[in-house]
């Protein structure tokens, strides 16, 4: 699954919210199945693109 975060007034800046989003991904992750989530940023998608090494993979 890949997930992108977005600026959003009143809230923790994109990059902390992502750090959390992989926290709790982690979390959830048991010995029955697994899911591969990948994540970045609209500042990292804008200057780099997509093709590029701006995904964080868990």
């Amino acid at each position: 699954m890949l997930f992108v975060f977005a600026p959003a007034p009143r809230r923790a800046a994109p990059e902390t919210r992502e750090a959390a989003f992989h926290d709790r991904a982690r979390r959830l992750s048991n010995g029955n199945y697994q899911l591969t989530v990948a994540s970045t940023t609209v500042p990292l998608l804008a200057k780099d693109g997509e093709s590029k090494a701006v995904w964080r993979v868990r």
